[in-house]
């Protein structure tokens, strides 16, 4: 039963649609699911046994680090968005969610790059369209 519930885990990560992994308590790699590579273009490989702090944007590592503290007193620690480092040297900002036990620290997260970009860029038109608008209000008043 035991083994057939591992297979079961296992098959379930493997065909998962969002960012599974574990780390250990020193913040290394345990294990990571395909859509990691899928994501950022490493392989399993290039990332179990590296420590997840190398791959979190420069900006991003403090509130990281105050997430994992919490998570010594919670167990969870949920809603965190994160940049993440890309094979191609680029980032993408994933939102995690996290649980701890005595030993590991599990990992789900999701990619919210591309609707942060079609966010932004929307943001973008609307002043762009704003402005316009009152230039043409202007010159009409004149």
């Amino acid at each position: 039963m035991k083994n057939k519930i591992k297979n079961t885990f296992a098959e379930f990560l493997a065909n998962s649609v969002g960012l599974v992994c574990v780390i250990d308590k020193e913040f290394h790699f345990l294990m990571v699911n395909h859509e990691w590579e899928t994501t950022f273009g490493f392989s399993n490989s290039e990332l179990e046994g590296k420590i997840a702090y190398n791959f979190i944007h420069p900006d991003d590592l403090e509130k990281v680090r105050v997430a994992f503290q919490q998570l010594k007193t919670n167990k969870k620690n949920s809603n965190q968005i994160t940049r993440y480092s890309n094979k191609n040297g680029s980032y993408r900002s994933i939102e995690w969610n996290a649980y701890s036990d005595e030993e590991k620290i599990y990992i789900t997260a999701q990619d919210l790059t591309d609707q942060m970009e079609v966010e932004f860029n929307l943001l973008e038109s609307e002043k762009y369209y704003n402005n316009k608008y009152k230039l043409q209000q202007i010159i009409d008043a004149e």
